[in-house]
């Protein structure tokens, strides 16, 4: 019985680490996720420009793959500007939350813009990407 906790324990501990809880309100989590976001574009020096939320109920065709049925998808489309540097910082962020987050789509427009002080003027490049970032819950009946 023992071996059978000690798995059970593992097993929860790698859902936890893929997927937030079903015991969490959808909203909730939804608000979480958006300003976890947000704060790693505020925090990687990026400007937001916009995000909105969307809860996907996870439905599989029955010839479909059906290891993602017990799910919901958490959907954030995301629109940040700044540096290239600091779209990097945000998305290694993203690559390092628990649980796993995954970046799917990203479209970036690239501009130049002027940057001056009082001795020297420059142009610096600095970016727009659009993205939609995913995260799972737990949708167990």
């Amino acid at each position: 019985e023992s071996e059978l906790q000690a798995s059970a324990r593992t097993a929860l501990a790698e859902l936890k680490a893929l997927a937030y809880e079903a015991s969490q309100d959808d909203g909730q989590v939804g608000a979480t996720l958006q300003q976890t976001l947000r704060g790693f574009a505020e925090g990687a020096g990026l400007t937001v420009a916009g995000s909105q939320l969307r809860v996907i109920e996870t439905e599989v065709e029955q010839s479909e793959d059906t290891s993602l049925e017990h799910f919901m998808r958490l959907s954030v489309e995301l629109t940040v500007e700044g540096p290239p540097m600091a779209l990097d910082a945000f998305l290694t962020s993203i690559d390092g939350h628990s649980p796993i987050l995954a970046t799917v789509s990203m479209d970036i427009q690239r501009k130049r813009r002027r940057r001056s002080d009082a001795s020297n003027e420059e142009l610096f490049e600095y970016l727009t990407a659009r993205m939609e970032v995913v995260a799972l819950k737990e949708n167990f009946l």
